[in-house]
């Protein structure tokens, strides 16, 4: 691989307030700190392809990828406070505003209110980019509240089916009802009666009883059912709407039955319970209820973001119900032309309402209009201010949500005077950054506490040891982000100036992009390197090695979350006869090439296979091949620098990292490469370079 040109070392101080000098280290590596990539024009640029016009911190346009959501709209008719569940998970009550879910096939399913029928659960068919309603009719009902005079333990049955001994008091479907009074010793029960409910309406029944020797009703036993604590539940028996609250000693025949209880607004109800019932004895069954808190979710300004919890889509624009106590996980959707706030984590506690307001701010730069060319790319990536100057290397990778992380090395930030020239103070490095893009706008990862300037990806404990993301991949559940990086520490005795004694795997919770660990993994024994680019297909995640003419393969499953720890690793051996992977790394053999191929080499998808693309000297150069492991046919140079203010002059070149990113929304694929500053302590020549294939990758 070239080694850009090398400079002097560079001391300078940190902006006001971040703290102690830093010793940088001079145009060094592929990432090195000095090189001073900077957004901005260039003298006689060999590629300055003209954007559009550019409004910083503007609207930004809905991505050009297809999406892979539809929205889900539910309303309750009438609005009634239903809790919604999608495919078994509380989402919202009342009603879902259009919210974004996964294209195909959720089971909606409503919670009962009291004075209703709840109506059937429903299976909505969700399309890409389409709206699906679904309306959840409630059927108001009456209430029959029935009594015996005098007060007796007499088996009430509606319709021929026991509810309750003493009275009744619940909510039935509206039309006439034929109520019955069971056998009481020493009374003679009433005659039947029948009755009609009316919707929200109350009929009172009430059977008079008259002294006799009447004897009690035979063969049956007794079925106690009390709420814990007193709810106005509902309970059924063996699928029977039988009484609310609880039920009194009610005759029932001996046998098992099943009691279930309904649901009551902030309150987790229990599991139907079997209860055997045996002539003369009483069988006694206590639903607990567990008290819930309500978790309230609002976006401000008030937006169409989709508001997950947990990992799972709850609703648009805000949430406000009752869940379980415990902690909650709350993330915020994209929306367009703003930036989404972080995740947020809320503790839910029993009778209390806890709120959670996820802020919408404006992106640090968008264009006018959407992406399409690379001229447009171009333009966003080498936009620049105080918060974030310019970094190299500009490895990509496309999240579950359509957005793409920017992987940057040494980034600088702070001021720069109008000349293109560094001032004594007020700028600095930031080992390692990233600017997520949404559509036609990006946005540099700061610390929320100190937004000021673009925050190290990596957090690193000093100075003298830091981490340079080369690439990362998602895992297999869309959870997770794993940046692998180089390990870097300052040394002043070798010829760089540093050495890379490590290489580690950093993961990142997503959507959030959240530091979680950091994990160290194993180097290259046969290139002697680090390896890194990973390529996923299949269910695998394929990564890439070289020591500059020899280019080795190894891969992983996606779904192996240990894998940093090499354990699972499998080497391409180039075999045709044995099986072409093997456990054991001493087996492993370079990927073919048809003509001479020095640098990094990694697979990219095409339309038609594979390629991959590396830069030599002023050359960048592409092959294809049928399989992420080649073999490799050269297909040419994409970009040659050669006879431009940006060539190489003797060994010291100016541009490097040329590579392809693919996937891009709106673009792909592009070519993408580091331009270094044309003098240290200077911006002034510095930029990323983007451009089409000057010839389909494959």
């Amino acid at each position: 691989m070239v080694w850009p040109r090398v400079g002097p070392n560079i001391f300078h101080a940190r902006p006001a307030g971040v703290g102690m000098r830093v010793r940088m280290i001079g145009a060094v590596l592929a990432l090195g700190v000095a090189q001073l990539v900077l957004a901005g024009p260039a003298a006689g640029r060999s590629a300055a392809p003209q954007s559009g016009p550019a409004s910083s911190l503007g609207s930004a346009h809905p991505e050009a990828s297809a999406p892979t959501t539809g929205m889900l709209r539910v309303t309750t008719v009438p609005a009634v406070p239903s809790q919604i569940l999608v495919d078994g998970v509380i989402t919202n009550t009342w009603g879902l505003k259009w919210v974004h879910v996964e294209a195909g096939t959720h089971q909606v399913c409503f919670s009962s209110v009291p004075g209703y029928t709840t109506p059937a659960c429903q299976t909505a068919s969700i399309s890409r980019g389409q709206t699906t309603t679904i309306t959840g009719a409630f059927v108001a009902r009456g209430y029959l509240h029935v009594t015996t005079s005098p007060a007796v333990a007499s088996q009430i049955s509606v319709d021929g089916v026991p509810r309750n001994d003493w009275g009744v008091w619940t909510d039935l479907p509206v039309g006439a009802h034929r109520v019955c009074f069971g056998a009481v010793a020493g009374f003679t029960p009433p005659a039947c009666q029948t009755v009609d409910l009316t919707a929200g309406g109350t009929t009172d029944v009430v059977g008079t009883f008259a002294a006799s020797n009447g004897s009690a009703l035979p063969g049956v036993g007794f079925l106690r059912v009390v709420s814990s604590p007193a709810l106005p539940t509902q309970i059924t028996v063996d699928g029977a709407i039988a009484d609310t609250w609880g039920l009194n000693w009610m005759e029932v025949l001996p046998g098992a039955h099943t009691v279930c209880f309904g649901r009551v607004e902030a309150r987790t109800e229990p599991a139907c319970q079997t209860a055997v019932v045996t002539a003369g004895a009483t069988a006694s069954v206590t639903g607990t209820f567990i008290r819930r808190g309500y978790l309230r979710v609002d976006t401000s300004p008030a937006v169409a973001g989709t508001i997950s919890v947990n990992g799972i889509p709850a609703d648009d624009w805000g949430v406000y119900t009752d869940v379980p106590s415990g902690s909650y996980r709350v993330c915020f959707g994209n929306v367009d032309g703003k930036l989404a706030p972080n995740c947020q984590t809320a503790t839910v506690v029993d009778r209390d309402t806890t709120t959670v307001t996820g802020v919408y701010t404006k992106h640090w730069f968008c264009l006018d209009h959407d992406i399409t060319t690379a001229a447009d790319e171009y333009a966003i990536l080498n936009h620049n201010d105080d918060v974030w100057r310019g970094g190299d290397g500009a490895k990509s990778v496309v999240l579950p949500d359509g957005r793409v992380l920017w992987l940057f090395g040494d980034t600088l930030v702070g001021k720069v005077n109008p000349d293109g020239s560094l001032p004594p103070t007020g700028w600095t490095f930031v080992r390692g950054t990233g600017i997520v893009q949404q559509g036609a706008c990006a946005d540099p990862i700061v610390n929320p506490a100190d937004p000021t300037y673009a925050a190290a990806l990596i957090p690193h404990a000093t100075e003298d040891e830091f981490y340079w993301p080369d690439s990362a991949f998602v895992d297999a559940s869309g959870t997770s982000l794993w940046v692998i990086a180089k390990d870097v520490k300052i040394d002043p005795s070798q010829p760089w100036g540093f050495s890379i004694p490590n290489q580690v795997a950093a993961r990142f919770s997503l959507p959030d992009l959240q530091f979680q660990s950091l994990t160290p993994m194993p180097k290259s024994a046969l290139a002697n390197a680090e390896w890194a680019l990973p390529y996923s297909e299949g269910g695998y995640v394929y990564l890439y090695s070289d020591n500059g003419f020899s280019h080795y393969v190894t891969r992983f499953p996606a779904s192996d979350g240990n894998w940093p720890s090499g354990s699972s690793w499998q080497y391409w051996t180039g075999s045709a006869i044995a099986s072409p992977w093997s456990s054991k790394e001493s087996d492993g053999a370079s990927m073919s090439f048809d003509s001479a191929a020095i640098g990094l080499m990694y697979a990219v998808k095409t339309p038609t296979g594979y390629a991959t693309v590396s830069q030599f000297y002023d050359k960048i150069t592409s092959w294809k091949g049928p399989t992420p492991m080649g073999p490799w046919s050269l297909v040419g140079t994409q970009k040659d620098f050669t006879g431009t203010p940006d060539a190489c002059v003797g060994n010291a070149c100016k541009t490097y990292l040329g590579h392809a990113a693919t996937d891009l929304p709106g673009v792909d694929p592009l070519i993408i490469w580091s331009r270094q500053a044309d003098n240290p302590g200077s911006t002034v020549g510095g930029y990323l370079g983007v451009s089409a294939p000057l010839i389909p990758l494959g």
